[in-house]
């Protein structure tokens, strides 16, 4: 499935900058995966963030809008393959106890193979949000409230009709509590606020580099948020059946290797090595020999081996015998038994060198 427009989007939250993935290269694979919503309050998938009127006439109603929390988020970033730079990420400057500003880094692959660095910041002031805190409780304040109240604030209890039009009982502070029961609401708000800036901060600028990579809305209905999300992602996947490719991936292997490990001596790369033998040999020929590692020797020529290579370590009054085959005694060129030296240890014809 290459393009994006086959996915029902009555069905499916998608995830593109596109609509239609028509170029995509050779050497990269485009697949989908579906990812869910919990919708439990309790899950963190997803917090509220406020409420809006929907609907017409008579049918409007307000519904509760929410925006995706920090796990919801990355499981959509794992699922597209975003490579986040935490190193670069972080605070700007020194946050104060009201004050903070967070730059999130991410890279996002494309259909070529290349990527994409997409930075967002995040910032929190909270003397602003203070303020806006006070404007919005000091509006409450005269609405009907929870009867609990009149044990902690002045008030009276009246009966009002619910929803449903039954008489139910509410607590009207008086003039003189509403603006202690103001500041003691924006107090409590604040104090969480201080106590999750940082997370908040960081979770908005995540947020804002999903949105840009994919297009994605900051506030979603419940309604929405029941539609998994569809999230493309590009795998690299070049066609190994191809000798020059594969010899590609080897090099490349290597490349990885040695900027781990350090660079492989020569002498401890084992390749098939051809050699001309001629001597006791009915004619002469030409081998090509596979020199095996020691734990892949038979048990009795691992035995040997390392029992006659100790044996045979080259001392400075006792040179390797180079002419004839250290095991059967068969003479051997200057060639065959520098190589069995090399490799193996000590001086063997071609016959035992394949035992």
């Amino acid at each position: 499935m290459n393009d994006l427009l086959e996915i029902d989007t009555k069905k499916y939250n998608v995830l593109a900058p596109t609509p239609s993935l028509k170029k995509i290269s050779q050497w990269q694979k485009a697949s989908f995966t579906e990812v869910s919503v919990n919708l439990d309050p309790d899950a963190g998938d997803i917090f509220k963030v406020g409420s809006r009127m929907v609907g017409q006439g008579d049918k409007k109603e307000f519904v509760d809008l929410y925006s995706p929390a920090k796990p919801l988020l990355m499981r959509i970033a794992n699922a597209a393959g975003v490579v986040w730079n935490w190193r670069d990420s972080g605070p700007i400057g020194q946050p104060t106890r009201d004050y903070i500003m967070y730059r999130a880094i991410g890279a996002v692959k494309l259909p070529d193979g290349t990527y994409q660095s997409i930075m967002a910041t995040k910032e929190l002031d909270l003397t602003i949000i203070e303020d806006e805190l006070r404007e919005q409780f000091t509006k409450k304040a005269g609405y009907p409230q929870d009867v609990n109240l009149q044990y902690k604030y002045k008030g009276e209890i009246r009966k009002r009709k619910d929803t449903k039009g039954k008489d139910v009982e509410k607590f009207y502070l008086s003039d003189v509590d509403k603006p202690r029961w103001v500041e003691d609401n924006v107090n409590t708000n604040m104090i969480q606020w201080r106590k999750s800036k940082t997370a908040k901060a960081e979770t908005g600028a995540i947020l804002r580099v999903i949105r840009l990579a994919f297009g994605m809305k900051g506030q979603y209905t419940r309604t929405e948020l029941e539609k998994p999300f569809v999230v493309p992602r590009y795998d690299f996947c070049p066609d190994i059946s191809d000798p020059d490719v594969r010899q590609l991936l080897i090099a490349q292997g290597n490349m990885s290797l040695n900027s781990l490990f350090g660079a492989v001596p020569e002498s401890m790369i084992m390749r098939p090595h051809v050699l001309e033998v001629s001597g006791d040999d009915e004619e002469d020929s030409t081998h090509t020999v596979y020199p095996l590692p020691p734990d892949e020797l038979p048990v009795e020529t691992k035995e040997s081996a390392g029992t006659d290579k100790a044996q045979a370590a080259p001392k400075s009054d006792n040179p390797v015998h180079k002419d004839v085959c250290s095991d059967c005694g068969k003479s051997i060129t200057a060639k065959v038994a520098k190589y069995s030296s090399d490799k193996i240890g000590r001086a063997l014809c071609m016959d035992c060198q394949k035992k």
